[in-house]
């Protein structure tokens, strides 16, 4: 009996070791992915950076524009990252999870919209130009809409000579200040961003019970 206590033991340090190094694998994958879904994307986030700062050179846009344009950039890699985790831990297959990531981003921000615009005249939603309406906050939160509209208050010519304050940002609620655009692309920021935290959480616990 005393004899199989060091095999006993040992084997449960072995058992131990290899759980720890497949939770760190894993983990690891996890990022790793999130790192290579970040380095794809790069160069297209380079291109718009330098379209931006380009244009704001000449005067054409709003050196404002530029953060606001980074935040946006911000939240959405934060939060696709996040989705694209929690897709790769629910699917063995990367296209797959690929797939599921960008058919979640399209849901929400284009096909989403569209209905709500075809089920407004209907009556069966509420208006979104109705203030503070639920609608109202998800369709400002819309990332297209959102780059619309921080580039038709910030760029042009008519926008490139007027004070900070005469600034005005068209959202579908109404026109609205520069300080209140600001507080709309924060809040949604915030917003998107405790999301993809969410479902990288999600991701990391599923990660952890497959080891387990």
């Amino acid at each position: 009996m005393w004899g199989n206590q060091p095999l006993n033991r040992g084997t449960t340090i072995v058992g131990q070791a290899d759980l720890l190094v497949g939770v760190v694998g894993r983990a690891g994958a996890g990022l790793g992915k999130a790192a290579g879904v970040f380095r794809r994307c790069l160069p297209i986030w380079l291109f718009l950076a330098c379209h931006i700062i380009l244009f704001a050179g000449v005067g054409f846009i709003r050196p404002i524009a530029i953060l606001q344009t980074g935040l946006l950039v911000l939240w959405i890699v934060l939060f696709l990252n996040g989705t694209g985790l929690y897709f790769s831990s629910r699917f063995k297959k990367t296209t797959t999870a690929v797939v599921m990531n960008m058919g979640l981003a399209i849901f929400l921000w284009a096909i989403m919209p569209l209905l709500l615009a075809l089920m407004i005249p209907a009556g069966l939603v509420f208006d979104y130009r109705d203030k503070d309406s639920l609608l109202e906050h998800y369709v400002t939160g819309n990332p297209i809409v959102q780059v619309v509209v921080i580039m038709d208050g910030g760029a042009g010519a008519n926008n490139a000579g007027k004070s900070w304050d005469k600034l005005s940002y068209d959202w579908p609620g109404g026109n609205s200040s520069l300080a209140v655009t600001n507080r709309i692309l924060f809040k949604s920021a915030g917003v998107y961003c405790c999301a993809g935290l969410l479902f990288a959480w999600f991701a990391k616990n599923r990660f952890r019970r497959v080891v387990f």
